[in-house]
């Protein structure tokens, strides 16, 4: 008889080959299973800050362009006494020269001028009467009007509209 086995290897154990494959499957999947968790948790966190820190951002812009706007409002308000006392003392009971002439109006000007928000400052004086405004701009780029004068007005209106020398009050409505 012939043996036809000859030349012919005999196969390896199935099982123990599927059990190697199975083990190293497992811990690849395994750890890039790890390693998902942990990027989506990073990315999660990362993502979560960035919108916080958009809104908080917003928020505090929203803030100062208020901030802004009260402390030239506080400022004007302070000048508008400042000049009555300028008026008191000066010899002809005259407000002729204040926007220029008078330290403490002088410094608060240029206070207010030196503002990020704020343009246009104008003041204008004359024997009997007085004038000052300044532009505050706001965050969605709208400009509010404050406006001081010698009738004892203090307000803040729409718009940029400057004090003229023709007219010494402020326009606009409360």
């Amino acid at each position: 008889m012939e043996n036809n086995n000859i030349g012919q290897v005999a196969p390896a154990p199935v099982q123990a080959q599927t059990v190697t494959v199975v083990k190293n499957n497992f811990w690849k999947g395994f750890f890039v299973g790890i390693f998902t968790v942990i990027l989506l948790g990073v990315l999660w966190v990362v993502g979560t800050f960035f919108l916080l820190t958009t809104t908080v951002n917003s928020g505090l812009d929203e803030a100062r362009a208020k901030g802004a706007l009260a402390s030239v409002k506080a400022n004007l308000a302070s000048t508008r006494a400042q000049a009555e006392l300028y008026y008191d003392a000066s010899a002809d009971g005259s407000y002729a020269g204040v926007c220029e002439s008078d330290p403490v109006v002088a410094q608060t000007l240029a206070s207010v001028k030196g503002q990020a928000l704020v343009s246009n400052v104008v003041c204008f004086a004359d024997k009997d009467s007085y004038v000052i405004t300044a532009a505050v701009k706001s965050m969605d780029d709208s400009v509010q009007t404050v406006c001081v004068d010698s009738t004892g007005r203090s307000l803040a209106v729409a718009g940029d509209k400057p004090a003229s020398d023709a007219d010494y009050v402020c326009q606009g409505s409360f």
